[in-house]
């Protein structure tokens, strides 16, 4: 798509902030922003091909996060596929370049507990997690190609992402294959579980091993990523710990789910019963969300 498409509300509202969030891109030089007239006319070993830009909520960040929608276009050909049967297509060449995801669930974390448990015995273990920091950034794009990942900044910029950005269907994919890398070489380092879900990295332990196997997964994100891959602030370890919205508590012996993700199913519901009571329309996307945090829990 040659010509960028029209500012959507949603982004219109929240422009000044995402521009400020895409600040730190630019600092580092992982995005580049060009005048939108002198990129049009610029020659790209492969065609200028604009998306749209968009922001949504993040669970540990007030600022929320920059996306990019790659999947909706008007125009004839979308980089994650517009239709169903196209999506599934762009989704199977991926998993056959990269493989697929297998990402672990509730009950994997609560076996690998248990397991602990038995070892040890429930009073001497604790949990702990951490992240890689702007894992997806740490993916370059070949720069013939750079020029697909066009996002108009207003009405007179446009920026390229250098590095994975979130919105391409492939970037998750293409993530995965360093996460199970580095996953392999912490599981040489640490006593206890481990398990990666994504970037984040969380497991159980003896409480005495906390300190050794935090210093081990970090130096295998040292390792391959660099020093300014770690994100020492969000290290979280104890008896009680949030892990995927779900609240574990080793002195109770019980998961549930997070305050905050309960919070946020309520409010799914309350809101649909709010527009009941005032005899107002309820919209699809009300119900998908309701729907959504309900088959969750």
């Amino acid at each position: 798509q040659p010509n960028p498409e029209p500012l959507r509300p949603r982004y219109r509202q929240a422009m000044p902030a995402v521009h400020k969030l895409l600040q730190s891109q630019i600092d580092e030089s992982s995005i580049i922003v060009l005048p939108t007239s002198v990129l049009k006319y610029a020659f790209t070993p492969e065609p200028i091909h604009y998306q749209s830009l968009g922001w949504t909520t993040k669970a540990d960040n007030d600022c929320g996060r920059v996306t990019g929608d790659m999947s909706h276009t008007t125009w004839a050909t979308s980089l994650n596929g517009r239709t169903p049967e196209a999506k599934a297509d762009v989704r199977r060449k991926i998993v056959d370049l990269w493989g697929d995801i297998n990402l672990p669930d509730l009950h994997a974390i609560v076996a690998d507990i248990l397991a602990q448990a038995d070892k040890h015995d429930w009073k001497n273990i604790s949990l702990y997690k951490k992240d890689v920091k702007a894992a997806f950034h740490r993916l370059l794009f070949h720069p013939d190609f750079v020029g697909l990942t066009a996002f108009a900044l207003d009405e007179l910029h446009t920026i390229l992402h250098l590095v994975g950005n979130f919105g391409w269907t492939g970037t998750p994919f293409a993530w995965d294959v360093v996460g199970r890398i580095m996953l392999a070489a912490a599981l040489h380092k640490i006593t206890g579980t481990l398990r990666l879900y994504v970037d984040d990295f969380f497991g159980a332990c003896l409480t005495a091993y906390l300190s050794e196997n935090n210093a081990a997964v970090d130096d295998v994100i040292r390792t391959l990523l660099g020093e300014e891959a770690l994100a020492p602030k969000k290290d979280l370890s104890g008896r009680v710990l949030v892990i995927l919205g779900w609240l574990f508590d080793l002195d109770k012996r019980t998961v549930s789910i997070s305050e905050n993700n309960l919070l946020k199913t309520l409010g799914a519901f309350m809101d649909i019963e709010t527009a009941a009571a005032k005899s107002t329309p309820v919209s699809l996307h009300q119900l998908e969300r309701a729907a959504s945090l309900a088959t969750r829990y």
